[in-house]
């Protein structure tokens, strides 16, 4: 009747799929941060933006998918979501170990929860049945307790997370509003992440002057 009931809801199973390709993407991530000690989160997100880029384009090449190209314009619709899920996502990687924020990583694992929330208030829609909530609370509660590393309470680790918590579930809200004006959800990827990486390398190009003014002013 459950299996059912998650088979039969479009929303659900969407809710399904970003917990899957959330958590693969955490998997990959740590792997990479952590057993690799490759610690250069914002480069790691560069990387998956051009790869994700790269994949579509070469897609396009040779007509196996059919996209628009990118502009201005159709990007502009997409930018502020862009910017909500490229800083969510930013707080996420530098707070991937959960040692030195060790809520952060629990509190982000309600994300579906508020991504229903924020959907049913903005798009007037009805919540989900109450067998459709009750998994994905146990979901949820399971993936946070699974990311507890100790008991302790600190505060920054709950404002970043909660911060980080909104911004991603809005930039989902919103994408999925923009939906409607754009032809295919592959689409959305596609202006997402040429958003995300131009945003990503401004960043980068911020952090790395930043550090050279800051020795440049030490040897001074």
């Amino acid at each position: 009747m459950l299996l059912h009931t998650v088979m039969s809801s479009d929303s659900l199973k969407s809710v399904i799929v970003l917990g899957g390709i959330s958590i693969l993407n955490s998997l990959f991530n740590r792997i990479i941060m952590t057993k690799f000690f490759f610690d250069y989160p914002i480069v790691i997100l560069m990387l998956q933006m051009a790869v994700t880029l790269f994949s579509i384009e070469i897609a396009r090449l040779f007509n196996w998918i059919k996209l628009p190209a990118y502009t201005f314009q159709r990007g502009k619709d997409m930018f502020l979501p862009s910017v909500l899920y490229a800083l969510s996502t930013y707080l996420g990687m530098n707070c991937l170990d959960g040692i030195a924020m060790p809520l952060f990583p629990p509190i982000q694992k309600f994300c579906p929860l508020i991504v229903i929330a924020f959907g049913a208030y903005l798009h007037r829609q009805s919540f989900p049945n109450r067998q459709t909530l009750l998994l994905i609370e146990i979901l949820c509660i399971g993936g946070a307790l699974s990311c507890f590393y100790e008991l302790s309470i600190d505060m920054w680790s709950i404002v970043y997370g909660i911060g980080a918590l909104v911004m991603h579930a809005v930039a989902l809200v919103m994408i999925e509003r923009l939906h409607e004006n754009f032809p295919s959800t592959l689409d959305l990827v596609y202006m997402n992440s040429f958003n995300c990486l131009c945003l990503f390398l401004i960043a980068d190009l911020v952090q790395v002057w930043s550090k050279i003014s800051f020795c440049q002013h030490e040897l001074l």
